[in-house]
């Protein structure tokens, strides 16, 4: 009992009497401010005081001086104080840097030395601080390592420090080993029970035995994350087996690459009109069955008289080469004016993971219906399109992109032929030909940790004689000017602006605000009795998009000019890269 009654009194006394540091003052600095002194000690008022802090502060100065080629330095810390209280003076004599004198290697080969000393001669005069240390040793350690030689390390010794009565100075030996020559003998894939082996492996583009290259290595999770098929990866892993081979180990997270977005409703008859089904219906499969082809099916009816149906398939590395097949059909009934079907077919050419080049064919028909007929506004008619593309993508993921930019300019010359059977006009030429300027720009920005700054500029226009209705492009929507209806305005040539700040909670999951602009002009027709038409519109709002089960879902709300916050548009959909 009288132990505990002691046992509690001393650690009361010593609760009670604990000193406590009051202000640590630092003089003598002259190279360096005592912020950073300050964030090196990692000691400030209020801390305790405890035995043994004075040495750890010397010491942490003292590494910190070393570390930045001040080895002859000097500090001296002095207390004042009470029972309760202490106060630090430190006082520090810098001295001047110690500079690399002569640097020296003797484990390379003529070859080695000459790639040696012109990496390290940048050193010699230069502070000896580990700063410097390390880049010149990382230089020359990169430059072996894609050259085949991922094991090679970098030694310091045999420092001799000497003085001239001026300077301090420092030389020493560099010992290199390049280590073994390697190459990525063996490929292992893990994680991918839906995806082929194959199809990995042909994205890398190794070659069997290829040298090994540390750039390459590093680009691997970047060409893989731009297939969609997995989540964000981690690089790779490189190592030698018990025969001296190199295997290179990539584990991959699969993410479902199949998605189905869709609604239907019926809208019952009425005793003049039947009723129809209204709604939407998206299929899109990016990876039918492990082997990186992709199927798009996507049905809309918009209301009773309109309707959308599109049809997509693309066949990746034809017979194994660099290139990509895709063909589509679309067709589009337009109100009670015109169906239009539009067979495609686009030819790009994959010149590395970043760049291709397309050629586009398109076969298209319009259909008229009689009402059209009679107003003139469209004609039964055939298209046949032939163009070409650029396209140059380094965005680092294809559905929530930090940074990089996607690019695609594209090129189209269009023969038009009318039946004149459909012309109430004899005035309209039969024979017409278009051309075609289409243009997108999206750039991402990483402005700090989870905050992303997204800027996309899209333009079209179009030249020809004569436009009519189905020929104009359409602007509005959840995909070019948000807050307005899907393919409100029509124009030949339009143009739209999207600016979104993001606020990521992980890689694809994120909350954003929008600010849409976007122009239209439909040119002055006479032959058809059309007049100029033009407009600036501006949509905003706000949104979130997230990674689920079935694909990144994305919804927003968004208010056009002179819309109220009771009647904003709402954008509902699954992101789609097909």
């Amino acid at each position: 009992m009288i132990r505990q009654t002691i046992k509690i009194f001393l650690i009361t006394f010593s609760t009670l009497y604990t000193q406590q540091i009051s202000k640590i003052t630092i003089a003598g600095n002259t190279v360096f401010p005592s912020a950073k002194y300050e964030q090196v000690i990692s000691v400030g008022a209020g801390n305790n005081f405890t035995p043994g802090i004075i040495d750890s502060i010397n010491n942490r100065i003292s590494f910190f001086l070393f570390s930045e080629g001040y080895y002859n330095h000097l500090v001296k810390i002095d207390t004042a104080g009470d029972l309760k209280n202490t106060t630090f003076q430190i006082n520090l004599a810098e001295g001047t840097p110690t500079l690399v004198r002569k640097i020296t290697q003797s484990t390379l080969s003529r070859n080695d030395s000459l790639l040696f000393i012109k990496t390290f001669s940048g050193l010699e005069g230069q502070i000896h601080s580990a700063s410097n240390i390390s880049f010149y040793s990382s230089q020359l350690i990169s430059t072996f390592e894609n050259t085949g030689f991922p094991f090679a390390s970098v030694q310091i010794t045999n420092q001799q420090f000497d003085f001239d009565g001026n300077t301090h100075q420092v030389s020493f030996d560099v010992i290199v080993d390049k280590g073994p020559l390697s190459k990525f003998d063996k490929i292992i894939v893990e994680g991918n029970e839906r995806t082929s082996a194959t199809i990995i492996e042909r994205e890398l583009r190794l070659s069997h035995s290829e040298i090994y290259n540390q750039e390459k290595l590093n680009d691997i999770p970047y060409k893989l994350n731009k297939l969609g098929f997995f989540r964000p990866l981690e690089p790779p892993d490189f190592f030698l087996d018990n025969q001296g081979k190199g295997v290179l180990r990539i584990k991959v997270d699969e993410i479902n690459t199949n998605n189905f977005d869709g609604i239907i409703g019926y809208v019952p008859g009425t005793q003049s009109e039947s009723g129809f089904f209204t709604g939407f219906v998206n299929i899109n499969m990016r990876n039918l069955f492990g082997t990186g082809r992709a199927i798009l099916i996507k049905w809309e009816q918009e209301n009773r008289e309109s309707q959308e149906l599109e049809l997509n398939y693309l066949e990746p590395w034809f017979l194994d080469y660099p290139i990509n097949i895709s063909v589509g059909l679309y067709q589009r009934k337009q109100d009670s004016t015109f169906v239009q079907r539009n067979i495609n077919s686009d030819i790009s050419y994959l010149i590395n993971n970043d760049i291709s080049a397309s050629v586009i064919f398109n076969s298209e028909s319009t259909i008229p219906t009689e009402n059209a007929l009679v107003t003139n506004n469209v004609f039964n008619s055939t298209l046949f399109t032939s163009g070409a593309s650029i396209k140059i993508d380094t965005r680092d993921d294809i559905f929530a992109p930090t940074k990089g930019i996607k690019f695609n300019n594209t090129y189209k010359y269009v023969s038009k032929s009318i039946d004149a059977s459909s012309l109430a006009n004899p005035n309209i030429p039969l024979e017409n030909t278009l051309q075609k300027f289409e243009i997108d720009f999206e750039s991402y920005f990483s402005l700090w940790t989870s905050h992303i700054l997204s800027l996309g500029l899209h333009g079209r226009e179009m030249k020809g004689s004569l436009f009519e209705f189905s020929d104009l492009y359409s602007l509005g929507g959840t995909k070019s000017l948000r807050g307005y209806k899907e393919k409100q305005f029509r124009g030949n040539r339009i143009f739209w602006s999207n600016l979104e700040y993001r606020l990521h909670f992980d890689q694809r999951s994120f909350m954003f605000a929008f600010i849409d602009s976007g122009y239209f002009l439909r040119r002055e027709e006479p032959l058809l009795d059309i007049i100029k038409q033009e407009a600036f519109k501006i949509g905003y709002g706000f949104g979130l998009s997230l990674e689920t089960a079935i694909g990144i879902l994305k919804v927003s709300y968004a208010l056009g000019e002179g819309d109220s916050m009771s009647n904003g548009k709402i954008h509902f959909g699954i992101a789609n890269e097909f």
